[in-house]
């Protein structure tokens, strides 16, 4: 089995770039993102690889991993390197510190909007709650699959824990942005938790499938 690490690296350099400048604000820009971002980072890829001349089947072996990364695909992918990166960054996605970079980048979650919160919400149940690791294509990843969805599932429930007692017992609040920021909190807690519960749900139901091999 014979990687190429040219091909490989530059693709889990640049198969973000075209969605990591871009805000999830409704749950149409959301679904919109994560069909197009292979697209729209492969055409990025494509003009600076052109412009310092790296060899054709090098960036066509890029293109096509980053192009085969995105949620929506009609046709198996055919190279090692685009199978590695589908794994890689399916587990990704399941990255709390990725998580706590994007709530400290908000000031907070005392700063996201209700609004951002439930398309999070939406993200959660229609992506996240539906990946049970069965569609990975090697034993290394499905079983890094369970350990990091696990793992994150009680880091995040714990994080808006944490966050209610401290909005709670924070002396310089109002009694009246003490229950505003608690309930609003509360909410979220159940969010999370109720996804949390789904994807619980799902793997369950899917166990045997993750050590069926591809």
């Amino acid at each position: 089995m014979y990687i190429n690490f040219d091909i490989l690296l530059q693709a889990v350099c640049w198969h973000d770039v075209w969605k990591s400048v871009r805000t999830h604000k409704n749950t149409r820009a959301l679904i919109f993102h994560n069909v197009a971002e292979g697209l729209g980072s492969m055409r990025i890829y494509s003009r600076y690889a052109k412009g310092v001349k790296i060899n054709k089947s090098t960036t066509t072996g890029v293109r096509y991993a980053i192009r085969k990364h995105s949620s929506l695909q009609f046709f198996p992918k055919n190279t090692l390197e685009s199978r590695i990166l589908y794994d890689l960054d399916n587990l990704e996605v399941f990255s709390f510190e990725r998580l706590s970079q994007a709530i400290a980048n908000f000031g907070g979650l005392e700063n996201i909007s209700p609004k951002l919160i439930h398309v999070g919400h939406f993200y959660f149940n229609h992506w996240m709650a539906k990946k049970t690791g069965s569609k990975l294509y090697f034993d290394w990843s499905r079983k890094q699959f369970q350990i990091r969805k696990e793992k994150f599932i009680a880091s995040v429930a714990e994080l808006i824990r944490n966050y209610t007692r401290t909005v709670g017992s924070h002396p310089t609040a109002s009694s009246v942005l003490r229950d505003i920021n608690e309930n609003q909190a509360s909410r979220n807690l159940k969010i999370i938790l109720k996804g949390a519960s789904k994807i619980k749900s799902n793997t369950n139901t899917r166990k045997l499938s993750l050590d069926t091999p591809r």
